[in-house]
């Protein structure tokens, strides 16, 4: 209830009702900022602490904090940028690969806002190569196997990796095993 937001929408999109419009924005922040109502945070809290020592000491410090639902997809491919690597390098290598394979979805003053590809766009040939030019080094071979891993074993591999908020860890960690990086 504390958290402030601004949302920018692309400027070709044919808006319906403002009340729509919102109910989608608030569908997508409860959903992502993970504010389920039936979330005991306390008891998250709680777990949280008992396996990390340093946050059970600064918990009380920061209430609210929730663990995000970023979409499955961006997560998965943002994780495989994660090895071996910095937050500044592998936001740097996240914006270059949604501003090669993305879409536009908007302009703020004068800034080009890219979406996060599609598997189908990082599944496509040259993909590889193109990706170590950018500075993605052996990361480019596994982005684009699990790119292609996904279309071709998954009629829908976005829900495919969406389903795996579903099933128990033993479950998920075992179908992610299986994908490369």
């Amino acid at each position: 209830s504390d958290i402030e937001y601004q949302s920018y929408f692309p400027t070709t999109t044919k808006k319906s009702s403002d009340e729509v419009e919102i109910e989608l924005i608030d569908k997508f922040l409860t959903d992502y900022f993970n504010l389920n109502p039936k979330i005991n945070l306390r008891g998250c809290y709680d777990r949280w602490s008992m396996a990390d020592k340093h946050f059970a000491k600064i918990a009380c410090q920061f209430k609210g904090i929730r663990i995000l639902r970023q979409d499955p997809v961006e997560n998965l491919f943002c994780f495989i940028c994660s090895t071996n690597n910095n937050i500044t390098r592998i936001s740097q290598m996240i914006e270059k690969l949604c501003n090669r394979y993305g879409n536009l979805i908007y302009t703020l003053n004068g800034h080009e806002y890219y979406d996060f590809p599609t598997l189908d766009k990082l599944a496509s040939s040259n993909v590889e190569s193109e990706l170590r030019q950018l500075g993605f080094g052996y990361r480019a071979k596994y982005i684009t196997q699990t790119a292609k891993y996904l279309t071709e074993n998954y009629s829908d591999g976005e829900k495919w990796l969406s389903s795996l908020r579903n099933v128990d860890y033993n479950e998920a960690h075992s179908a992610l095993l299986k994908l490369s990086g």
